[in-house]
């Protein structure tokens, strides 16, 4: 991937005030390429403008990688915390099954995974979520407490991206701390006790984060152009999206919904075994905590749906729903998994571990093989990518050149658009694109006018 789209506006305002400068004045100014008071956002993208167009082509693998590593952190951290005994491998497996499901059942990849403005947008908080709550664990423990001084700001940078995550964010981080103190109160664990400050400083920085998007400059002359619901508007209609949402999810993917479960349910049932002085929760208490996962799950995807209802008056885009999906798969997982934890073996399989074990590997080889069936869809892009790159490259070039020869009114071949719904440049030099990229490379005008894509 190349810059497209938006990347020419961010970078067009970049070229004219700096890196640093451009914080500000995005945050600011109300500017007719883009909204500017996403302030963590602004400087993702000043970084594209720092390392140049080769640095999308490798975004996707670099955020696949923190993705892992963000929520692999959570889980070491939390076993560690509440003395589970998961094995890195086993941890490994659980993060990537939740990550493959939320991409898979992602209707459109492209903009969330190969875009950059749309990664930086909404995978980018995921990412950085992980790290608050493996930090917010990690931070528990005396010998770790110095995580304490940057998890306020990694929480405050990690809301300044979208106002849809932010919010996500700081609901469930008011959910955690309110979990902590019913826990406390029930039970006067001073193991949990250790959690209020990281809790309350995640927290704190994400209000913080959510001030400042709301009460930047260039919010109120941009929320000024819509009209807006009512309060009550607000949460009605946010009720019926996130009710829409996972009614959708599930008739538009009950195969891989269905197989989340299961393995979830696996899981549990290869982990409990292996640890067999796990016991079994009742039935009473297993229904009860899959009520709450149910409720919590849909509540935070009632809660992603809220900012695009208020400020659009309307349901989220395909990117925004990536915060809401994951949520969606997390909860899933947790479901499966607490009914396989639930359940009682019969005692023939339990004392045969040997042939328990092979038909749990048997039966989790069959289900890991199912992302298999993604690698054709995936690879069968790659043709047109390597083309679209090659061409881009070709075309970038000859702007270059062609303005190093006093050329300022250019014209160039027209080439195709890889990512859904996210413009290239245009037969039409007015075209806001061409704008954008005519002011990033320095020249009047970019026509994009010329025969040669089809070649």
């Amino acid at each position: 991937m190349r810059l497209q789209g938006d990347d020419y506006c961010y970078l067009a305002v970049q070229s004219q005030h700096g890196f640093w400068g451009v914080q500000w004045y995005s945050y600011q100014s109300v500017s007719d390429l883009y909204n500017g008071n996403r302030f963590s956002l602004n400087f993702a993208l000043a970084l594209l403008g720092q390392f140049g167009s080769r640095l999308p082509s490798i975004t996707p693998a670099l955020a696949l990688g923190l993705w892992f590593s963000a929520w692999f952190l959570v889980l070491g951290q939390a076993s560690r915390f509440w003395g589970w005994k998961f094995k890195w491998y086993e941890i490994s497996l659980i993060v990537v099954v939740n990550m493959f499901f939320t991409l898979y059942i992602v209707s459109d990849i492209t903009q969330i995974l190969y875009w950059y403005v749309g990664m930086a947008t909404y995978m980018i908080p995921l990412i950085l979520n992980g790290f608050i709550l493996g930090f917010l664990f990690l931070s528990s423990h005396k010998k770790s407490s110095l995580w304490l001084i940057p998890l306020i700001f990694i929480s405050f940078f990690s809301g300044g991206f979208s106002e849809t995550t932010s919010v996500v964010q700081a609901s469930y981080l008011a959910l955690f701390f309110l979990g902590i103190v019913y826990f406390d109160r029930r039970q006067h664990n001073l193991h949990i006790k250790k959690l209020y400050l990281p809790v309350m400083l995640a927290l704190i920085g994400s209000i913080l984060a959510l001030l400042a998007l709301a009460f930047a400059p260039s919010t109120s002359p941009r929320l000024a152009v819509n009209s807006h619901p009512s309060f009550l508007g607000v949460v009605s209609h946010s009720f019926n999206y996130g009710l829409t949402f996972i009614v959708g999810a599930i008739r538009s993917a009950p195969l891989p919904i269905f197989i989340l479960l299961f393995l979830g349910f696996l899981f549990a049932l290869v982990i409990r075994n292996k640890y067999s002085s796990m016991p079994p929760i009742s039935i009473k208490t297993t229904i009860f905590i899959m009520v709450v996962i149910i409720a919590l799950g849909y509540l935070l995807c009632v809660i992603s749906m809220s900012p695009s209802v208020y400020a659009q008056n309307a349901y989220p885009g395909e990117r925004a729903l990536l915060a809401a999906r994951f949520i969606c798969v997390v909860s899933l997982f947790s479901v499966g998994w607490l009914i396989g934890y639930a359940v009682r073996l019969p005692a023939i399989l339990v004392n045969r571990f040997a042939i328990y074990s092979l038909g749990m590997l048997i039966i989790l080889a069959i289900l890991f093989a199912y992302p298999l069936r993604t690698v054709p869809k995936i690879t069968s892009n790659i043709s047109f990518y390597s083309k679209w790159s090659d061409a881009w490259d070709t075309r970038d070039q000859l702007i270059r050149e062609l303005k190093k020869d006093g050329q300022n009114d250019i014209e160039v071949i027209n080439i195709d658009h890889p990512i859904k719904d996210v413009g290239e440049l245009s037969p039409d030099p007015s075209y806001w694109y061409n704008v954008c990229a005519a002011q990033y490379y320095g020249v009047n005008s970019i026509k994009a006018d010329l025969a040669g894509w089809g070649k």
